[in-house]
């Protein structure tokens, strides 16, 4: 289904995603979403943190340099002698928040396409980051969600029928060989302290096996209203560079262990 942007922003209003705004909030994320008003406030005043993680996402616009105008626009500050300056630390920060943010979410869901979500990706760095368990645990959550699609909330579309995650496998495969992950036995650990909370092995471990398991068996639910093939195409591309040898030591692990003989 192709969504027009009045229905994205009614299928998110009707699904509360907006029920913490204040009136003048809701205003001005309309105004972003529909218009691309930017956030200006006060001489010298820096957005608000629930402007600025959208802002990005919500515009109309998506072009690498409609992003590196608001990067820009948000790094940009005025010094005690009236001198107008950059912060190049003010700008890294805005980016690497903006990577957090899409590595976590499909941003379908107001209006982003996939291409458009991969290039920015692309602009902000995504194969250079060092790998993240909360990313991790969000691709695989989702992918698993898109898979097999039930309605969730305001911010996940899985009504679609591609999903961004599923165009990130290489990003999966260097970030799994790159994070500080290895088997012991039927256990995924951590080899360094602090980089995960407690129980991500555990619960990230299940996520992978659920997904070995639907890549061996190449199977998604029918559903007389969703297009399944870009979900068939993902697993049969994740199973072949399966058997192909890919993805990483502790990838090929997991599949080893979930596999039917």
């Amino acid at each position: 289904m192709d969504w027009t942007r009045e229905q994205l922003w009614n299928r998110m209003d009707a699904l509360d995603a907006f029920d913490w705004c204040e009136p003048q909030q809701y205003a001005a994320l309309r105004a972003l979403f529909f218009d691309g008003v930017l956030w200006q406030g006060q001489e010298g005043e820096y957005p608000p943190t629930w402007m600025t993680c959208r802002e990005l996402f919500f515009h109309p616009v998506q072009t690498p340099e409609q992003w590196a105008h608001i990067v820009n626009l948000r790094s940009t500050y005025t010094d005690g002698d009236g001198v107008t300056r950059t912060s190049e630390s003010t700008a890294a920060s805005y980016r690497a928040e903006a990577l957090s943010h899409l590595l976590c979410r499909d941003f379908q869901y107001c209006g982003m396409n996939v291409a458009q979500q991969l290039e920015m990706l692309e602009w902000l760095g995504w194969m250079q980051e060092s790998p993240s368990c909360v990313a991790l645990e969000a691709w695989v959550s989702d992918i698993n969600f898109w898979l097999n699609p039930q309605p969730r909330n305001s911010w996940v579309l899985d009504e679609c029928d591609d999903s961004r995650h599923a165009h990130a496998l290489p990003w999966l495969y260097h970030m799994l060989e790159k994070a500080p992950l290895v088997m012991q036995g039927r256990w995924l650990a951590s080899t360094e302290k602090g980089w995960c909370y407690e129980i991500f092995p555990r619960t990230f471990l299940q996520s992978l096996q659920s997904l070995m398991r639907r890549a061996d068996k190449g199977k998604v639910p029918h559903r007389p209203d969703l297009n399944r093939q870009h979900r068939l195409d993902f697993l049969q591309q994740l199973r072949d560079d399966l058997v192909a040898g890919k993805g990483g030591t502790v990838l090929q692990q997991v599949w080893a262990m979930t596999r039917q003989p």
